[in-house]
């Protein structure tokens, strides 16, 4: 707790007894930093969605903003989407939600252009919690395992909620809306909420002890339909006060990594990654391998505090610019999934 102090006068005011204002407030003193969430919705016919997917395609590739697209009449509708849209009051559709409820509010399609200042504002704020997810993909089952954690560093009154978002990229649209030949690619796209459309409740209790972990583990089994590669994991905390009022507290972004796969990761003599220690961007190089490959960067702690998808040219050469992610000095992990496998290495990150 902490006690400020502040001494008002006026010209008006002669008398000095009550010129002293106390206000005693709390500071968190280990924040945890803030990933802002923005919820999309999207339908065929809006005239406004083809700019709405390129600036929601480009906030993506942030790794502070969390983007998912849910879908509205179109075949990208998913099992949980009515029950999730029912929970909301909205007299707009499409229109995007960032950071939902009090953090923030509807903007519709034909606003996108605000949308990145918006989540830009928010994600210089903190969040009271931490989370961190640790994911596991077995490509000959399809079998997904999700494990999310929330660490709270402040403790407020709940009730809370953790769910995860799969999400796939790089979906060719049906949409025509933007001339003739044009169904544009989606990235994001929800396809199932693990947590189902209301959330987890009951893993966070509603008075959070500091310190304390609370974790969750889902499994789900991947529809056949759905590119493995190209597959990517929103967690979300959410401070849920009721229908119409999921705040979200904090979100973290990954992507789903391969196990059960031995044979197919990467000899070490294949991947490589230079110059390390790195100032601003590494080459990425996979011998004997192109197309799309996606790029992972954790902390050493197991956040996730990068990702994109990459195509690596005819000699698998990949150029990862890492300059805007706002990374401290010191150590991480790069991982990169491919067609092949998969493979990891430590770098060093130099001012």
């Amino acid at each position: 707790m902490h006690t400020l102090e502040v001494w008002i006068t006026t010209a008006v005011d002669t008398d000095p007894s009550n010129n002293l204002v106390t206000i005693t407030f709390t500071a968190l003193n280990n924040y945890a930093d803030k990933v802002v969430l923005l919820e999309g919705r999207t339908e065929t016919w809006c005239q406004y969605c083809p700019t709405a997917n390129t600036v929601t395609n480009g906030l993506r590739n942030n790794p502070d903003f969390a983007v998912v697209k849910f879908h509205t009449a179109d075949q990208f509708e998913f099992p949980d989407g009515d029950a999730y849209y029912g929970q909301y009051n909205v007299t707009f559709t499409p229109a995007a939600m960032l950071d939902m409820g009090e953090y923030g509010d509807y903007i519709i399609n034909s606003q996108s252009g605000g949308w990145e200042a918006a989540m830009t504002s928010r994600a210089a704020g903190v969040s009271p919690a931490i989370l961190v997810m640790s994911p596991s993909l077995n490509h000959t089952t399809r079998v997904l395992t999700v494990s999310i954690t929330a660490h709270f560093t402040y403790s407020f009154t709940g009730p809370f909620k953790l769910n995860v978002y799969v999400v796939e990229d790089l979906v060719p649209g049906p949409q025509t809306n933007g001339g003739a030949g044009s169904n544009y690619i989606h990235n994001g796209v929800m396809r199932a909420m693990l947590g189902g459309s209301a959330g987890t409740s009951g893993v966070v209790p509603n008075t959070p002890v500091v310190g304390t972990n609370y974790t969750q583990t889902y499994t789900y089994t991947v529809p056949a339909n759905f590119k493995l590669a190209d597959l990517r994991l929103v967690g979300v905390l959410e401070h849920s006060l009721g229908a119409g009022n999921r705040y979200c507290v904090n979100a973290v972004n990954s992507g789903a990594s391969q196990v059960g796969i031995s044979d197919l990761t990467l000899a070490g003599d294949r991947f490589s990654v230079f110059p390390n220690p790195f100032e601003n961007s590494v080459m990425v190089h996979v011998k004997d391998l192109s197309g799309p490959a996606s790029i992972d960067l954790f902390s050493l702690d197991g956040r996730n505090v990068f990702q994109r998808n990459v195509v690596l040219n005819a000699e698998g050469y990949s150029n990862v610019d890492l300059d805007g992610a706002g990374l401290a000095e010191g150590a991480y992990l790069l991982r990169i999934v491919t067609s092949e496998g998969s493979a990891t290495q430590r770098i060093l990150k130099a001012d």
